[in-house]
């Protein structure tokens, strides 16, 4: 059981975080080149995902031994140890993946926010098509 947290543990540090790699938007001055960020929400919906599953992980972790033990078995405590401590270490990828999927977030809605501003200033400055005379 051990050794399935650990590894566990170690396959969610690994793959922590996609969305602290996204790009943000530029300066909000400069409206007149494309804005180059990512504005879709897959990576920090992938870090919701997962935050969520380390969650329910550490919560099934937590409470499995006083589900699982009668309190006339005083044999089965003994395990108690692991699964508190396997419950208390998956809240640490649980708070890395909440991290990472809130700045995922904001810096996808700021993409989408400078992608607009820029269609909005393009939209302003396009010549208008009129027929010579």
């Amino acid at each position: 059981m051990i050794r399935a947290v650990v590894a566990s543990l170690c396959v969610l540090a690994l793959a922590s975080g996609c969305s602290f790699l996204l790009d943000g938007p530029p300066s909000p001055n400069r409206p007149t080149q494309p804005p180059r960020c990512d504005g879709s929400g897959g990576a920090p919906l992938f870090d919701s995902i997962f935050a969520a599953g380390a969650a329910a992980g550490s919560v099934a972790l937590l409470i499995t031994p006083s589900v699982a033990c009668s309190s006339s078995d005083h044999n089965c405590h003994e395990l108690d140890g692991p699964f508190y401590l396997g419950g208390l270490l998956l809240l640490i990828p649980t708070a890395v993946y909440t991290g990472a999927a809130a700045v995922g977030f904001d810096k996808t809605c700021r993409c989408r926010a400078a992608i607009a501003q820029y269609d909005r200033h393009r939209l302003r400055t396009r010549p208008m098509n009129r027929r010579p005379p």
